[in-house]
């Protein structure tokens, strides 16, 4: 049993979109393949030296910043990062534009596996076309291990985003969520408590 596609029709597109949309797939390979030996070689350094560059690739970095093996930053010039953050192994972060880009405020933990991505696309319409929203994460949050922010999700300060939640919509302040779609399942103490 193969894979089934869907018959290829290029009605409405004259020979010379197609071309064009030809060499922009090749480009896109060479670039995806570029970025790929860079991220190999990147792990191959121990994480000090990785830590160490990705400060001068991403738009912002504070200190004391620790990115584990395996994680995946594109491009990295529209993701910012405050201090004392710890990116565990695997995570994977997707930014588009300065417009929807994606924030990581100060004091946050990010456990492995974990997908954070600006684009996703608008099921309402059989064309499914491009959605875009930017991703703002708080201080002091916590999110557990393969969880997934969706576009357009703010986490507010202090909230905790549990393994394996799909967070969909807006986190208040130091609500706990879990769950698919995430819902919220408790509240932390504030700081100021």
């Amino acid at each position: 049993m193969g894979y089934r596609t869907a018959p290829c029709s290029k009605e409405g597109l004259s020979m010379n979109d197609f071309i064009l949309t030809t060499q922009r797939i090749r480009k896109y390979y060479r670039f995806a393949y570029l970025a790929e030996m860079f991220y190999f070689f990147l792990d191959l350094m121990p994480g000090f030296v990785r830590s160490y560059v990705m400060r001068f690739l991403l738009g912002a970095c504070g200190t004391h910043v620790i990115i584990d093996y395996k994680c995946y930053i594109r491009p990295p010039k529209y993701v910012k990062i405050g201090s004392d953050i710890y990116i565990g192994r695997g995570v994977r972060i997707f930014a588009y534009s300065e417009e929807h880009s994606v924030t990581i405020s100060d004091h946050v933990l990010i456990g492995p596996d974990v997908l954070l991505t600006v684009l996703g696309h608008d099921h309402s319409t059989q064309d499914l076309p491009n959605r875009y929203g930017r991703i703002f994460i708080g201080e002091n949050v916590w999110i557990g291990a393969r969880a997934v922010i969706c576009p357009g999700v703010e986490i507010n300060h202090g909230a905790v985003v549990g393994a394996g939640a799909v967070v969909t919509k807006d986190v208040p302040p130091n609500t706990i969520v879990a769950g698919v779609p995430a819902r919220p399942i408790g509240q932390r103490p504030s700081l100021s408590e």
